[in-house]
C-alpha cells in the first residue's frame, strides 16, 4: 500500500488533477465505506473525521479531500486531493494534516504542493510557500523536505517524493485556467472563440480574471447549470485529445513521477 497527498488551492484545480489521474487509469473513491475497506491500515482516517460546522461555519463546505485508488489490491496507491481553500493555506494545511499522524506522515510515499502563479513568475511563487513554511512554529522533519526546494516543477526523491507545481507550466504566470484554454483551443475553439468575444466587450481584465471569466463562459454553454468544478472533472478539457499540449503534458508527468510512474527528477 503507497499513500500519497497532494494539496492544492481550490476545488477547480482538485477537478483538473482528479480528471488527468483518470486518465491515468485512476479511479475516485466516493463512498466512505470503499475507502474504509481499502485503507486498511486506516493511514488516511483523519482526513475524514472533520466536525460539522467546520470554522463555526455553517455555510462553509466540510474540506474532505477527493480520494482516488491506482492499481489493484495487491500493488494499490491510494491518493488524497486536498483542496484548501487559497494558497495562504497550501503549506498550513499540510503541515496540520501531517502533525495529526502518529508517524508525521512518514508513512506517506509522496507529498506534494500545487499552487498558481498567477500575476507572479512560478519563483516567486515558490518563494512565498517557503516563506509560509518558515513561518511554521516547528515544522516536522517530513515539512522540513519542501525546505530549499530547488525549483517548482520537480518531484525530488528525498525521505519520500517531495513535490511542488506552479501552474500553469512551473515557467510563465498564470493560473489552472490558463492551462484549460490551452486545451480548449484543441478541442472547443468555436466555443471558446465565441466566449472571448462575450467576455471582451463588458471590461478590460487582467489576464487571470479574464481567463476564469472566459472559462466560466465555456462552462455555462457546456454543461449549463452547473459549476466549473463539475465541468472540469466531466468534460474534454483534458482528455486524450489535450494530454500531449505542453501544459497538460507537463502536469501528467509530475502526476506520473509522484505514482512512481516515471523517475524522480535529479537534484542539482
Amino acid at each position: 500500500m503507497r499513500y500519497h497527498y497532494l494539496v492544492v488551492e481550490g476545488p477547480h484545480d482538485a477537478a483538473a488533477v482528479g480528471k488527468i489521474l483518470e486518465l491515468l487509469g485512476a479511479r475516485q473513491i466516493k463512498k466512505l465505506m470503499t475507502l474504509t475497506k481499502l485503507d486498511v491500515e486506516r493511514y488516511l482516517e483523519h482526513l475524514t473525521k472533520l466536525d460539522f460546522p467546520y470554522n463555526d461555519d455553517m455555510t462553509e463546505r466540510i474540506p474532505v479531500p477527493l480520494f482516488f485508488r491506482y492499481g489493484d489490491l495487491e500493488d494499490l496507491d491510494l491518493i488524497a486531493v486536498h483542496a484548501v481553500g487559497g494558497e495562504s493555506a497550501l503549506v498550513k494545511t499540510m503541515a496540520a494534516t501531517l502533525s495529526n499522524l502518529d508517524d508525521n506522515g512518514d508513512r506517506f510515499t509522496s507529498l506534494s504542493i500545487m499552487g498558481d502563479a498567477d500575476g507572479r513568475t512560478p519563483s516567486e511563487a515558490m518563494a512565498y510557500y517557503q516563506e509560509k513554511l518558515q513561518e511554521l512554529p516547528s515544522p516536522s522533519s517530513v515539512m522540513a523536505h519542501f525546505a530549499n526546494f530547488p525549483s517548482p516543477g520537480l518531484v525530488i526523491e528525498r525521505r519520500q517524493r517531495i513535490g511542488v507545481y506552479v501552474l500553469p507550466d512551473n515557467e510563465k504566470t498564470g493560473t489552472l485556467e490558463t492551462v484549460l484554454l490551452e486545451c480548449a483551443a484543441a478541442t472547443s475553439q468555436e466555443i471558446q472563440a465565441e466566449a472571448e468575444k462575450y467576455v471582451d466587450r463588458f471590461s478590460s481584465w487582467s489576464d487571470s480574471k479574464r481567463d476564469k471569466a472566459i472559462v466560466g463562459c465555456m462552462n455555462n454553454l457546456l454543461r449549463p447549470g452547473t459549476s466549473n468544478t463539475v465541468s472540469i472533472a466531466k468534460d474534454d478539457w483534458f482528455c486524450p485529445d489535450t494530454m500531449s499540449l505542453s501544459s497538460a503534458a507537463k502536469l501528467q508527468y509530475f502526476l506520473k513521477q509522484l505514482l512512481g510512474l516515471e523517475p524522480c527528477s535529479a537534484e542539482a
